[in-house]
C-alpha cells in the first residue's frame, strides 16, 4: 500500500538546515522543524514560516518549515508523485512558498540525493490548506534509519522587509512509497493492514 505520513508537532531530532546541503538559511531554528510519520498524531501548534529582512525580494529565500520522515523497514522507495499540503493558520500577503525540495538523507545525516523539487510559487496571504505535488525519482536506502526530508523554501515579496506566516502541522503527506506495515487512514484513524475496515 502507498505510504502516507502524518505531520506532527514532534521535534525529537535536531538538525541544522545546512546538514541537507540545500544552501538555504534556517529562519527560525526553534520552531521550524517537525517529524512526519505513518500513524502519527496530528500537530496542533503553530510553526513559523519566516523570512528575515536581509536580502531583496526574489533573492532572500529561507527554509522555515521542513519535515523529516523515516520510512519503516521493508518500504519500497518508489518513484512517483508526492503530495505535500501545508495549512496556513495566520496568513501574510508579504510571503510566499517558493520551492519545495524532497531529499534522501542517509543514516549519517547527509544528503544522498534530491529525489525531486518544484519551484511553483504558492501565495500565503489567506488561511487554509495549500497543496503542492512533486514528481520524484525512486530512492535506494542503505539502511533502515535512512530518512526523507521535505524542505520548504519561503520568500519575502517586499525587499528588505521581514515577513511571517504561521503553519499548523496537521496534514497528511501522500507518497509513492510502498509499505506493508501500517497506513494512516486519516488524521484521527490508524488502520493496521488486514485489520478492521
Amino acid at each position: 500500500m502507498a505510504a502516507s505520513f502524518q505531520q506532527t508537532d514532534s521535534t525529537a531530532f535536531v538538525d541544522a538546515i545546512s546538514t541537507y546541503g540545500t544552501g538555504l538559511v534556517n529562519a527560525n531554528s526553534t520552531n521550524a522543524l517537525s517529524s512526519a510519520s505513518i500513524g502519527g498524531t496530528a500537530g496542533t501548534s503553530a510553526k513559523l514560516a519566516q523570512v528575515s529582512s536581509g536580502g531583496t525580494s526574489g533573492a532572500s529565500s529561507e527554509a522555515a518549515i521542513w519535515y523529516r520522515m523515516v520510512p519503516p523497514a521493508g518500504t519500497s522507495w518508489a518513484a512517483g508523485d508526492w503530495t505535500v499540503p501545508i495549512r496556513v493558520g495566520v496568513g501574510s500577503a508579504g510571503i510566499q512558498l517558493e520551492a519545495t525540495h524532497i531529499l534522501h538523507i542517509s543514516s549519517a545525516n547527509a544528503q544522498t540525493a534530491e529525489l525531486g523539487t518544484t519551484a511553483t510559487t504558492v501565495a500565503l496571504g489567506t488561511t487554509g490548506v495549500k497543496t503542492r505535488t512533486i514528481t520524484c525519482l525512486a530512492g535506494t536506502p542503505a539502511g533502515s534509519s535512512d530518512a526523507v526530508v521535505i524542505v520548504q523554501e519561503f520568500d519575502s515579496l517586499t525587499p528588505m522587509v521581514a515577513v511571517t506566516a504561521t503553519i499548523i502541522a496537521d496534514q497528511i503527506i501522500a507518497s509513492p512509497f510502498r509499505t506493508s506495515t501500517v497506513v494512516a487512514a486519516s488524521v484521527a484513524t490508524l488502520t493496521l493492514l488486514g485489520v478492521g475496515s
